[in-house]
């Protein structure tokens, strides 16, 4: 079992599938890259809905594991906070194409980082439909927003990665502060920044 995990997702329709599987080799942090490609050396950005529903799946499927939606759009190099120890993959994938994608496009990784391909042999490629991830987002050049954030949870996962994803320049993210949240009921429950 691997402390730390990064899933492939070429399709957000099979997540659901495969959650009691990414639980049986990650114990702490799952990250999500979503690549829709045939080829998994080409990676390319996300939509907000899909955001959305990988984290309510997680909420519900995964509600130990710390998941992480990565948002790259413009690096195809994936950087994460936490060294990934095994990389999965949601399609069939060769142990050339494993390896080469751990060595090319992974910049965090431990020295034995592997790889599994979750679709088993006998299992028929289908391919299920793909949601509509091609919408209209409409961006902004800055995006301003606020809160608590403590106790950070997928709620604020979300509404982060939206600021994110709909910025083109900056993202400014104001912390309430003690003055603020005083008027809150149960206010003294609110965790410190410092924590």
């Amino acid at each position: 079992m691997s402390k730390t995990g990064l899933l492939i997702l070429s399709n957000p329709a099979r997540v659901k599938k495969y959650l009691p599987v990414i639980k049986n080799h990650v114990l702490q942090t799952l990250y999500i890259q979503y690549s829709p490609e045939k080829k998994i050396h080409q990676l390319k950005t996300i939509c907000p809905n899909f955001m959305t529903s990988i984290y309510a799946l997680a909420t519900s499927g995964l509600s130990r594991i710390d998941v992480r939606v990565l948002a790259n759009a413009k690096r195809q190099i994936i950087a994460t906070r936490r060294p990934v120890e095994v990389v999965m993959f949601d399609r069939k994938c060769s142990p050339e194409d494993g390896q080469l994608f751990i060595n090319k496009f992974l910049s965090n990784r431990t020295t034995s980082c592997r790889y599994i391909s979750l679709v088993n042999d006998n299992e028929e490629a289908v391919e299920e439909e793909r949601e509509a991830l091609e919408e209209q987002v409409v961006v902004y050049d800055n995006v301003v927003l606020g809160g608590t954030f403590d106790r950070l949870h997928n709620g604020h996962k979300i509404l982060l990665t939206e600021a994110v994803l709909r910025s083109k320049k900056k993202v400014i993210v104001g912390v309430t502060d003690e003055s603020m949240i005083k008027g809150k009921v149960l206010w003294e429950l609110i965790e410190p920044c410092e924590r």
